[in-house]
């Protein structure tokens, strides 16, 4: 059966997302590349049931980069795990945020909830601006950040390039800039992160866990490709012990 939320996001979502290049499942869209690179739209009830108002929250996962932070990781990689990124799983999102709506994101208020009850014609106000809202910004921000060059063109700035709208706490740290380098190959640049590691692996307790992890990471992947598939498969072929 049908509920409120389902038709709202039929009614004003499904037909935008789907010329965007994005498959619906449930309340989530989702858009996967070749590479294993992948964004997401995902609506989701707020507070639960038929409230008439939802949680819009999107996001990217770059492969190299969740290859990396998940390097250490107890779980990821079990034998029959079919989708290693999948949305549900702790630590797989390299970027997310929740999208407010315009009256709290115009003043920079990164908290709310969307409300589409239809009481004066609220309901085709909302979703009038909450297309407008994934027209104008979230699908430009999602298309950005699926293009690996322009991760590494950001550099140390916390914005994205050619006015693409970006929201707080956006930054490609330089262990994630490694990780993008690594997944090309060995490079100059490469090796200079690496060595910036290396010096600073004792020196910051914050750092230190990461800079190990990066370290260890590095050298597997461009020896093997994909870590996580070179586990699974490992695992896969691994004689069972009667």
């Amino acid at each position: 059966m049908a509920t409120e939320l389902d038709r709202f996001i039929s009614e004003y979502v499904t037909a935008l997302m789907r010329r965007a290049g994005y498959r619906k499942s449930g309340h989530t869209f989702h858009k996967v590349l070749g590479n294993d690179d992948r964004a997401f739209v995902q609506l989701r009830n707020y507070p639960r049931g038929e409230a008439g108002s939802c949680i819009l929250e999107v996001g990217v996962i770059c492969e190299p980069i969740w290859d990396l932070e998940n390097y250490f990781a107890a779980s990821p990689f079990p034998t029959m795990h079919r989708d290693p990124m999948n949305l549900t799983a702790v630590g797989t999102v390299s970027w997310s945020w929740q999208i407010p709506p315009p009256e709290r994101l115009d003043i920079g208020r990164w908290v709310g909830s969307w409300a589409y009850a239809d009481v004066a014609g609220g309901r085709a106000t909302r979703g009038q601006q909450i297309g407008q809202v994934l027209r104008d910004k979230v699908l430009p921000l999602l298309e950005a950040l699926l293009d690996r060059d322009v991760l590494l063109e950001v550099g140390d700035a916390e914005t994205l390039p050619n006015g693409v709208w970006t929201p707080p706490h956006f930054e490609v740290s330089f262990q994630r800039r490694a990780a993008l380098l690594a997944d090309r190959g060995p490079s100059t640049e490469l090796d200079q992160i690496l060595q910036h590691a290396e010096r600073h692996r004792d020196q910051l307790a914050g750092l230190m866990a990461v800079n190990e992890q990066l370290l260890q990471w590095a050298p597997e992947r461009l020896r093997n490709g994909r870590v996580w598939r070179a586990r699974m498969t490992a695992a896969a072929t691994k004689p069972s012990q009667a």
